[in-house]
């Protein structure tokens, strides 16, 4: 861990968890026989998703009786708000969409490093160095830092940067 370039977020969120992608609409039996040998299935799409591609509570519960389903939802399944969505995470900056020439990119950085590497490629540089918008606490901070407070900020220069570019390049 000591060596390690990812965040103690990044690994902790992480832990001991396997990867892959699977295209829901065109992968439907490959996700049921994930849904076969998994304790939990967890999801957290839109209300209703999910049914309309064929994944629904009472679909995989058919497949996998011992499974638990979880459904979990920002913005809870019933009311007016049961449909709504969002991209940023409050806690972590940036880590939001953003609109650009060619569409919507998501950017989301979880340590000090990340977040300097990007502001610099994206040419924010003065972002970079900004106490404001560390992870980390330190002696020197001002009081007052707060990410979350400035998130605002943070989220209107990447607007203003990223609607003048249509593409970055990492090299």
């Amino acid at each position: 861990m000591r060596n390690s370039k990812d965040s103690v977020y990044f690994m902790a969120v992480k832990c001991n968890k396997k990867r892959g992608s699977v295209n829901l609409k065109t992968d439907r039996e490959v996700i049921y026989e994930f849904a076969k040998i998994c304790d939990v299935l967890v999801e957290n799409y839109v209300q209703g998703k999910l049914d309309a591609l064929g994944l629904s509570y009472g679909t995989l519960k058919t497949i996998a009786p011992s499974s638990v389903y979880c459904s979990i939802t920002g913005f809870g399944s019933q009311g007016k708000e049961a449909k709504r969505w969002r991209t940023a995470h409050e806690g972590i900056v940036p880590f939001e969409a953003f609109e650009t020439q060619t569409g919507l990119i998501i950017l989301g950085c979880g340590s000090d490093a990340q977040s300097v590497t990007l502001y610099c490629l994206l040419g924010v540089e003065e972002l970079a160095h900004d106490v404001r918008f560390r992870y980390k606490r330190t002696s020197h901070q001002p009081q007052g830092a707060d990410r979350k407070k400035n998130l605002p900020l943070s989220g209107w220069t990447f607007l203003q940067t990223l609607l003048t570019r249509s593409v970055i390049s990492i090299g």
